[in-house]
């Protein structure tokens, strides 16, 4: 899976490869959730280079991470995610940087969860 980007330093034209990294990893984290027990409801999509971002979709994407975030736990580096009428590289930095954070910490404590001997058959396995 593509690496996220969370230290853009200029603004930078959002395209459909970063809306689908976005994405990719929004299902991901959420299936990594579902097996350690976590259900969380999102909904994904897939962009093309003819898709239109319009603020319902960009909206649905942040709401994907907040519930993400409020499904599994309160992080202490988490960034707050902005509803503003456009998505800038600042926003965009900040949900990776939220998808990122949700990871370390849930590969952390899949981690733990192994050095406990908490997993059985076919646990503990991670991308």
């Amino acid at each position: 899976m593509e690496p996220l980007q969370y230290k853009r330093d200029s603004a930078v034209p959002l395209n459909y490869e970063d809306l689908n990294r976005i994405e990719d990893w929004t299902r991901f984290l959420a299936g990594l959730l579902a097996e350690n027990g976590y259900e969380i409801f999102i909904k994904t999509g897939v962009w093309s280079m003819e898709s239109i971002p319009y603020q319902k979709e960009i909206d649905r994407i942040r709401i994907n991470i907040e519930r993400l975030l409020r499904g599994y736990s309160s992080l202490p580096d988490w960034r707050e995610v902005t509803y503003t009428n456009s998505l800038d590289f600042v926003q965009v930095n900040t949900l990776e940087w939220d998808l990122k954070t949700i990871y370390t910490w849930l590969s952390r404590m899949v981690a733990v969860f192994c050095h406990l001997g908490e997993f059985h058959v076919n646990e503990g396995v991670m991308a």
